[in-house]
């Protein structure tokens, strides 16, 4: 019943048309007589930057010449902390970018977003066309407050070097591999010389935030529980079946890199050069792997192998635009917001490399579904086999992750035993989840 009420409320949204231009597109009428703003965006990766926002932003101030734009790059590491900052501060920006695994829970409970949703009825945003799951997932504390712009089925792709294969005269992964078939592919691909000492690995683990959470849900375990984020799973069997899994490809079979052997090295740059054969990732790479291998080296991907629990990816936690209610200039924040939601500028994000659109008829054109780059992650996405992204209960996603990593490296190093490393993870992470809700 509640999921029918859901779909009448998009029906309706999605209904109302804006007067000139495609749906959801802005309209400029009378914006050259338009009081001047400048709008300070606030963002975390330079590739959105760099490959979205800034060579398109000329199209938007063609359409309101009276709205300048101030870009400020903050750094992923101390993104969350300085919107905590600016948000106290009530000096904030305009727009920013955002998602599920920046307290935006909390910062809609706190009343701190624009709810977006009587925007989106005025434009016309058709909220029917965005994947249901997203906005479900989105709409909390009475309203929607922030517009997804990218999604993607979580690390859920295999990575692997043609041109290694080729070599050892090994068949390509193909979408029946199993954890097992990687683990024997990973042991033909691992190359030694004479010294016995590894040239090549034939895989790269995925064992840290958040590229492991397609093996830990395929093997029927994750994180913590998604009903309601308190309860930490690093002791239940399926995630110490997975994370087994993982210490075995470094410690046991010894055919993937341990943290201290890539010491000053970018684990994808590795793989570009061909030291590692095979490695998971997500659709926001495939612009980097794609165009990044070194000479000589050819790359694919493929799906995730087949769990015990079958192939369960985890769901990206969306990136996203909001306004904050202490925004400076609102109208012209709703204004740029609006632009970017429109179907040429989400088109764009799949064009560009940076993620799967968040409209799945974008996803589907031809041109977009049957490339063999980005075809595995569409054909993931439209099946809807993923599980959320681990988001605690009590809002503190930065304080889960330094609690369960950092104690899991030593296992990874050989420093400590699996079992015990387990409990202390386990321990840590359930105490951050004891913990009152953030302010």
């Amino acid at each position: 019943m509640l999921k029918l009420m859901f779909l009448c409320v998009l029906l309706v949204l999605g209904s109302f048309a804006f007067a000139g231009g495609q749906e959801g597109q802005p309209a400029a009428e009378g914006s050259e007589d338009a009081k001047p703003a400048e709008l300070w965006v606030v963002y975390r990766a330079p590739i959105w930057h760099d490959r979205w926002m800034a060579p398109n932003v000329g199209e938007f101030q063609e359409m309101y010449p009276h709205i300048s734009i101030k870009f400020q790059h903050i750094p992923h590491a101390e993104y969350t902390y300085k919107l905590q900052l600016m948000f106290a501060s009530g000096d904030s920006a305009d727009v920013v970018d955002l998602n599920l695994n920046q307290n935006y829970d909390y910062y809609a409970s706190q009343d701190l977003l624009t709810d977006l949703l009587p925007m989106t009825m005025e434009a016309g945003i058709p909220l029917v066309e965005f994947e249901e799951s997203i906005i479900q997932r989105l709409q909390r504390h009475g309203g929607l407050h922030m517009l997804p712009a990218a999604t993607h089925p979580g690390p859920a792709g295999l990575f692997y070097n043609k041109t290694i294969f080729d070599e050892v005269g090994m068949s390509y992964p193909s979408d029946s591999w199993t954890y097992d078939d990687l683990t024997e592919a990973a042991l033909k691909l691992t190359e030694r010389d004479s010294d016995g000492r590894i040239t090549r690995f034939g895989t790269d683990a995925p064992s840290r935030w958040s590229v492991n959470h397609t093996v830990l849900h395929s093997f029927g375990g994750g994180w913590i529980d998604s009903e309601t984020g308190t309860r930490s799973l690093l002791l239940d069997d399926g995630t110490v079946e997975a994370y087994q899994w993982l210490y075995d490809l470094y410690h046991t079979h010894q055919v993937s890199p341990q943290t201290a052997q890539m010491v000053g090295q970018n684990r994808g740059k590795a793989f570009a050069a061909g030291q590692t054969a095979m490695r998971f990732g997500g659709a926001w790479e495939l612009g980097n792997v794609r165009n990044g291998m070194a000479e000589g080296n050819e790359a694919a991907v493929g799906l995730a192998p087949i769990g015990p629990a079958g192939r369960v990816s985890s769901q990206g936690p969306h990136d996203s635009w909001a306004v904050p209610k202490a925004a400076a200039n609102p109208e012209a924040a709703l204004l740029y917001v609006q632009w970017l939601m429109s179907d040429d500028m989400l088109e764009r994000v799949v064009a560009e490399g940076l993620g799967l659109s968040t409209k799945n008829k974008i996803n589907e054109i031809p041109e977009y579904a049957n490339d063999p780059w980005l075809g595995p992650f569409i054909e993931l996405q439209l099946a809807g086999n993923f599980l959320p992204p681990p988001i605690p209960g009590n809002f503190r996603s930065g304080e889960m992750r330094n609690a369960v990593d950092p104690a899991l490296d030593p296992v990874w190093l050989g420093e400590l035993p699996l079992e015990e490393g387990l409990q202390a993870a386990h321990e840590a992470l359930q105490a951050v989840l004891d913990k009152p809700s953030a302010e």
